[in-house]
């Protein structure tokens, strides 16, 4: 039952301060008007008593204004006061919800300068949150608040075009039908349940009146990047940044690429930013090993206190991080710590594809002109949501691999491998998806990264692209001409992997996945088509893999299914049961 509502008309601000089994905390659910007079649901716990404290903020669009106290107790327990908050037109929040609309910047900014003014709060916010949570960051800091002293993004995208929504220029059909009608709407639904029961009234009519979520629409009438993917672009931000910020994020997000979150870290203007880099999936803020990072960037940039972590290198790499036996825990095989992205010690070598399905550092020769290697679009892909679905084999007449010869040393690969690709094809266009595995010595396939591309959306940004990524425009539809020869260069997702001595690298083109694998699921290029890709002097398909000088696993290979979201293909050597 409520215990005290009051409204606060110079700060516009109502709250319902409700019972709570914690005799030293308080939770308060209530809402801050924008200047529009919108209204922001949010939920506050706080310890009573007449100290003020630095406070932590995470603003999102999913039950963030009904954030549970076990989810706020870490902070509370290292001394902050926490704030939820939904984004308007999402939860409890009253307004119209557009996707990754522009006014959450502003209205972020009215809720750091709100609370920074409180009497419970010494002056000095952060934001931490995931996803949707870490974009809202990128945004609000974009807008340099009084108040805000750090924030913590993690699993955040830096185009939610390239990153998210239309990866290499196709409809990601899968990513937002899960989105808009299922992942977002259902936390929202609940964060207001929630609320509800606790004995919040004022929500029940801005449920009824909220309108439903088109984000899905919305992308479809933006197939190309333009003005609206501009307005939100956090690309475009992070320049105006210049507080600490720390980004974490995983090489096999289900949810979006990892690239975008490196070039943030390299676009913000802050002189103390971290990138912390591991295998695994999206949800990894709650990693013992994030939790800590998260904690020490906090509390040396929000609360003052002299922790050192200023000294330490902005680039940590976690390698192998790979669930306990008993499932408990996910710890990192080791970790390295560097300058820069890339890092210095990064050196590229190339290895070329050949009509016999080798990677080899010798180039081909100038007179082999037919050297070609052909498959029918679409009939292979592969899906990467478990072992189960991975397990099926792309069809050999669907899709083309290409392998290296055993390595006879570790070769540790740090970065985004580049593709040059020169193809011929008998329509005016055809997606592309590129995977990249780890075959062992039985034979056992492990899923390392894979990256789509559409033909027609091949055109560099070469203002974008740097010296470790190459960066496609999608600003323009070059259609193909059948028969003709073109060039596709392209970065793949970035990752960081050890390849062991006595294992191959293999990579395999093949047509994107259309069900969701296990988020990603494209809307095709509808036509079918005879493939040809070229190995010739002339046309000199590679890769050229970023590698790390000098770096060995120190640690043994993790056992298959200890690395999340990175599932292992079992030979049929390995499947055979003993005579």
């Amino acid at each position: 039952m409520p215990t005290a509502d009051r409204q606060d008309l110079k700060l516009k601000a109502i709250a319902v301060v409700t019972d709570f089994p914690d005799p030293g905390t308080l939770r308060e659910y209530g809402y801050l008007a924008m200047a529009d007079s919108v209204r922001l649901a949010y939920v506050l716990y706080r310890r009573c008593d007449a100290l003020k404290y630095p406070a932590i903020v995470y603003y999102s669009a999913y039950a963030n204004c009904a954030t549970p106290y076990s989810e706020a107790k870490v902070y509370l327990d290292a001394g902050y006061a926490f704030l939820g908050a939904n984004v308007r037109g999402s939860g409890a929040s009253e307004g119209v919800y557009s996707y990754y609309q522009p006014i959450e910047a502003e209205d972020g900014l009215e809720l750091i300068d709100w609370i920074g003014r409180q009497p419970w709060c010494n002056g000095r916010v952060g934001m931490v949150g995931a996803s949707y949570g870490a974009h809202t960051q990128i945004k609000v800091a974009a807008l340099n608040p009084a108040y805000l002293r750090a924030i913590v993004p993690v699993a955040v995208e830096g185009s939610e075009y390239r990153d998210e929504a239309v990866v290499g220029g196709m409809f990601n059909a899968g990513l937002m039908a899960e989105w808009t009608y299922k992942t977002q709407p259902e936390r929202a639904r609940a964060g207001i349940a929630t609320r509800l029961a606790a004995g919040d009234q004022n929500c029940a009519g801005g449920q009824a009146e909220q309108q439903r979520n088109r984000a899905y629409e919305q992308v479809l009438e933006h197939p190309l990047i333009d003005d609206w993917w501009h307005a939100r672009t956090l690309d475009e931000m992070a320049e105006k940044i210049t507080i600490p910020t720390l980004v974490i994020h995983a090489w096999q997000d289900e949810w979006m690429r990892p690239n975008g979150a490196i070039r943030l870290f390299n676009a913000l203007r802050s002189s103390h930013k971290r990138l912390v880099l591991q295998n695994g999936p999206h949800r990894i803020s709650r990693r013992d090993v994030n939790i800590k990072e998260q904690l020490r960037w906090l509390d040396r940039w929000v609360k003052g206190e002299e922790n050192g972590v200023e000294a330490e290198p902005p680039v940590t790499i976690l390698w192998e991080v790979a669930r306990s036996p008993d499932g408990v825990s996910e710890r990192p095989g080791w970790v390295t710590r560097y300058l820069s992205w890339p890092p210095a010690a990064v050196k590229w070598k190339s290895l070329y594809l050949t009509r016999g399905g080798e990677m080899t550092e010798e180039a081909p020769s100038v007179s082999d002109d037919l050297s070609q290697r052909r498959y029918c679009y679409p009939l292979g892909t592969a899906m990467f949501g478990n072992t189960e679905q991975f397990a099926l084999e792309p069809s050999s007449i669907g899709s083309v691999k290409y392998r290296t010869q055993v390595t006879t040393s570790d070769i540790a690969i740090l970065g985004s491998p580049e593709v040059t690709l020169y193809f011929s094809v008998t329509r005016s266009d055809v997606d592309f998806m590129f995977v990249l595995t780890d075959i062992d010595f039985e034979g056992n396939e492990l899923f390392l990264q894979r990256t789509v591309l559409r033909a027609s959306l091949r055109a560099v940004d070469e203002r974008a692209s740097t010296d470790w990524e190459v960066v496609q425009s999608f600003e323009r539809v070059d259609s193909l001409v059948p028969g003709e020869i073109y060039e596709v260069k392209l970065s793949l997702s970035a990752v960081g992997h050890v390849l062991r001595q006595g294992h191959r690298l293999a990579l395999t083109v093949m047509a994107p996945n259309t069900i969701p694998a296990p988020v990603w699921a494209f809307a095709p290029y509808p036509e079918a088509s005879l493939i040809s890709i070229h190995h010739s002097g002339l046309h000199p398909s590679r890769i050229r893999l970023p590698i790390i000088v000098g770096e060995r696993a120190q640690a043994s290979a993790p056992p298959p299914g200890a690395l999340v979201n990175q599932p292992v293909r079992i030979s049929r050597e390995s499947r055979a049961e003993p005579a």
